[in-house]
C-alpha cells in the first residue's frame, strides 16, 4: 500500500538497486539521469531512427542469401527504440546511477540473439 502511494507521486521514483535485493525510493532520479546525459558523449537526435533502422534491416535481409525461415526470425515485427534507465549504486557515496540500455524489442535485438549464442561459452 505504501509503495503504491509512493508510485503515484511523480516526484518520487521507486526502483531496484544495482546490487542486492534492495528497493530504492528517491526524489533525485530524474536529476541524476539528466546530469549523466548532459555529458558530451551523448547527443540528442532530431528524430527517432527506429523505423529507418528496421527498414534498412528488412532491405538487407531481402538481399541476403539467408534462408526465408531464418530471415523471419531475425526481423523485428513491431520495433521499439531501446530504453535507457539507471540503477542506483547504493554501495557508493552519493548513490550514483549505472546507466542501462535495454535493447529488447529494438530493430537490432533479433539480429543480436544468434551472435550471442555463438560467442557465449557453453
Amino acid at each position: 500500500m505504501i509503495l503504491q502511494d509512493l508510485n503515484r507521486d511523480t516526484d518520487i521514483i521507486v526502483l531496484s538497486a544495482d546490487k542486492g535485493n534492495t528497493t530504492i525510493v528517491t526524489s533525485d532520479y530524474k536529476k541524476k539521469i539528466k546530469n549523466l546525459l548532459s555529458d558530451k558523449a551523448y547527443k540528442k537526435l532530431d528524430k527517432d531512427p527506429t523505423n529507418t533502422i528496421a527498414q534498412n534491416i528488412k532491405i538487407l535481409m531481402e538481399k541476403s542469401n539467408i534462408p526465408s525461415k531464418i530471415k523471419s526470425t531475425l526481423k523485428s515485427t513491431y520495433p521499439l527504440p531501446p530504453r535507457l534507465y539507471g540503477l542506483s549504486k547504493v554501495h557508493k557515496p552519493n548513490i550514483p546511477l549505472r546507466l542501462i540500455v535495454s535493447a529488447i524489442h529494438s530493430p537490432t535485438y533479433n539480429l543480436s540473439l544468434p551472435s550471442t549464442n555463438i560467442i557465449t561459452p557453453h
